[in-house]
Formats: C-alpha cells, structure tokens, sequence
C-alpha cells in the first residue's frame, strides 16, 4: 500500500469560521507536542484575520472565532475556539500566543489533547528545537532548495473521510539565512506561492540512494510574500516557536 511522505504527515489544512459559518478563508499550520500540551503553529494572521498593520483581511470584515484542522489522518480538531470566554474576536482575550514583537507573524494555539492520538501529525521536536534542528543539515546556504508544505488557494488532495493531503510548492533560499534579515528573525524564499500557505512548515530535503528522506530542517514559518507583485515570501525561524514557548511558561524548550 502507498503511503505519503513523511513531511505531508505534518502538515495541516485550516478553515476558519465565525460562529459556525465558513468564512471561506483557508490556511496551513503543523503541530508540535509541548510540555504543555499539543500546539498548533501557523501564521498569526490566519488566526485574527487582520493583517500585521490592523487590517482587516476579510473582504467583508469579517473576523475568524473558531478554526479547524485536517490532515491526512482526518479531523484533527474541529471549531476550535481562538478567544476566551464568549469568543467575540472584537474584544475576548485571545487563547493563542504570540510573539512579544507584534511584527512577527507566528501564533501558537493550545489544542485538545485529543490531538496527540494523531502521534504521526506531531512535527518531531528535534526538528524546532533549538539546540536540535540544524542537526541533519547544519547550515542553510542561498540557493538552497526547500518546500512550503501547504494548502496555496484551499487545494487539498482529498482522499475521503475528511482525509487530505498537502501540495509541496518547491521554492529557494533567496538570502543568506544564518543572519537576521533586516534584524528580524526571519529569511527570504523565493517561491511562486498563492494565499492558503501561509503558516506552512518549510523544510530542506535531503534524501538518499534510494529516494528516501535521509536529512530534513525546517527552515521556518511561511507567512506570506513581501509585496503582492514580489515572489519572495517571509519565513520565520523556528527559535520564534522557542522564544514564543519561553515567553509563556518561563522555561527553555
């Protein structure tokens, strides 16, 4: 029987919606197991429906309360709320975490702990950690060739029983990734990826004789490209993940 490749493991299609209506509005995201529990990560923007600068994306200004999470194992998690008490985007506090610089586009959202019955969809933490991740491929070099593993304008390859599979869009490192970028923790890929990625995992493959993934790293967090006429997309570092965790809970990770 044909099985997937791992990476297309991790990654999670997500609908947004507001008090039970779709929104039509879709994105990506993976899933890391915490000592606090299991965590969505994608991009914040997803997930309050504005743009970094306040805006709201929505063309009717709309604003996401709940969201739902699919992979290849099916329903992950469904309406899962993003607010605090009654759930009203426009003033409940919000569940998710963010960064302490409001410029970096990644949350973090507390799941059921259901969700660690998928033990398959959990990004194996050797990969965000830190002192792990450049363990396989120690440095990522411009040119380098990498995929934003996600869901571009909603497609999803649909395998039945809310099963789905992502799309690999093949990109390249387009700056010298070991320094901040313009002194934020981020890169540049150059990718021709559409609305829905955003909150995708990045990696760089490596594979063996035989075809088989023998090194990956994640490079980071797609969150959209610079400019809507630019086919460079912003990529956050996965030490965002660390320093988002370390913010909450006051521990390393």
């Amino acid at each position: 029987m044909s099985q997937p490749e791992p990476l297309s493991l991790t990654s999670v299609h997500l609908e947004m919606f507001f008090n039970g209506q779709p929104l039509g509005v879709n994105g990506s995201g993976f899933v890391i197991q915490t000592r606090a529990g299991p965590m969505l990560v994608t991009a914040m923007h997803n997930l309050t429906g504005r743009e970094i600068d306040g805006k709201c994306k929505h063309t009717l200004g709309a604003l996401p309360n709940t969201v739902t999470l699919k992979n290849y194992f099916g329903l992950l998690s469904k309406d899962v709320p993003l607010f605090q008490g009654d759930n009203d985007p426009n003033h409940a506090t919000q569940r998710f975490f963010t960064h302490a610089s409001r410029t970096v586009d990644v949350a973090l959202l507390p799941l059921p702990p259901t969700v660690c019955q998928h033990a398959a969809n959990i990004l194996d933490p050797s990969l965000w950690r830190p002192l792990r991740y450049a363990a396989g491929i120690p440095v990522v070099r411009p040119g380098d060739e990498c995929y934003a593993i996600g869901y571009p304008e909603g497609l999803t390859n649909n395998l039945g029983s809310d099963s789905v599979l992502p799309v690999w869009k093949v990109g390249h490192i387009a700056n010298d990734a070991q320094f901040a970028f313009n002194g934020e923790d981020l890169c540049l890929i150059d990718a021709s990826t559409r609305p829905g990625v955003s909150g995708a995992p990045v990696f760089i493959v490596r594979r063996s004789w035989d075809d088989a993934i023998s090194h990956c790293r994640l490079v980071g967090v797609y969150s959209g490209r610079t400019s809507d006429t630019s086919q460079l997309g912003r990529v956050w570092k996965p030490t965002i993940i660390h320093e988002i965790l370390q913010a909450q809970f006051a521990e390393t990770w």
